[in-house]
C-alpha cells in the first residue's frame, strides 16, 4: 500500500525512476481498488459512475509511473507508445516495463535502488 500512496502524492511528477517492485506493488493496488469498486458498483447497482470517477482520477498517477518506470530502464517516456504497433505492441511495451532497471545513474536520475556504478567513479 505505501508504493501506491508514494506514487498518488508524486502523482504529477514523471521526473525520476522507479523500482520494478515499486511498480507493480502500486498497479497490484490499483487493480484491487478497482475490482472492489466493481463489486461495490455492483451492490449498490451502480451504472459504473464509480469506477469511472476512479479510473479518472488516477489516470495520471498511473501514467507518471509508467514514464518513471521506463525512465528505470533509460528509456524515454514516449517509448510507451510502442503499445499503438498492432498486435504485438503490449507485448513489447509488457517486456520494457518488466526489465530490470540500468545499474547506477542514468540520464533521468540516481539508482532507487542505491547501488552505486562502479564503471564511473566520482
Amino acid at each position: 500500500m505505501g508504493s501506491y500512496i508514494a506514487t498518488v502524492k508524486n502523482f504529477a511528477n514523471s521526473d525520476g525512476r522507479v523500482r520494478r517492485k515499486d511498480f507493480w506493488l502500486f498497479w497490484f493496488v490499483h487493480y484491487g481498488i478497482c475490482y472492489l469498486i466493481l463489486f461495490l458498483g455492483e451492490l449498490i447497482q451502480d451504472d459504473h459512475a464509480l469506477i469511472a470517477v476512479y479510473l479518472s482520477l488516477s489516470f495520471i498517477p498511473a501514467l507518471a509511473s509508467i514514464v518513471r518506470r521506463l525512465h528505470d530502464t533509460n528509456r524515454s517516456g514516449w517509448s510507451m507508445l510502442v503499445v499503438l504497433i498492432p498486435f504485438v505492441g503490449v507485448l513489447i511495451g509488457l517486456m520494457l516495463l518488466v526489465e530490470q532497471g540500468s545499474p547506477g545513474d542514468n540520464d533521468y536520475g540516481p539508482d532507487p535502488k542505491g547501488v552505486m556504478d562502479l564503471t564511473h567513479p566520482v
